[in-house]
């Protein structure tokens, strides 16, 4: 769909309430109470129909599960509303309740003239990144 029309449609979706719609796209965390915890529920994502393929990434830690179906808030489509869905019917049936409040995203944009940019450092902060 790639336009603003599917992040407007996948706010007004019913049954989508665990999720937030970040710059970086749809977004839900699941709090948890250890690692072990945290593995159980991304293995029960990653068997949700239609996932493998979908873009959607998936960070654990001992405290939470971070599921994010896209990566930018206009790449957002209708299938995104259905993995949505799935996914916070296998955390409910795992017992697992999201938070929204845990939702973050940081983004940060150097802007300067070509000429002035230090490529190398740049590089250095950014790792593997490549530089204009």
């Amino acid at each position: 769909m790639m336009s603003e029309q599917g992040w407007r449609d996948f706010l007004v979706a019913a049954d989508v309430g665990d999720w937030v719609v970040l710059h970086g796209g749809a977004t839900a965390v699941f709090p948890v109470s250890s690692l072990r915890d945290a593995v159980r529920l991304a293995d029960g994502v990653t068997q949700v129909p239609g996932i493998d393929g979908a873009g959607v990434l998936i960070t654990l830690s001992d405290q939470q599960v971070s599921v994010r179906l896209t990566r930018g808030v206009e790449k957002l489509e209708p299938e995104h509303v259905e993995l949505a869905r799935a996914i916070s019917a296998v955390a409910r049936r795992q017992g697992v309740v999201a938070d929204r409040s845990r939702a973050q995203e940081v983004q940060v944009a150097v802007a300067a003239r070509p000429e002035s940019v230090d490529v190398g450092f740049w590089r250095a902060v950014l790792g593997s990144c490549r530089a204009g």
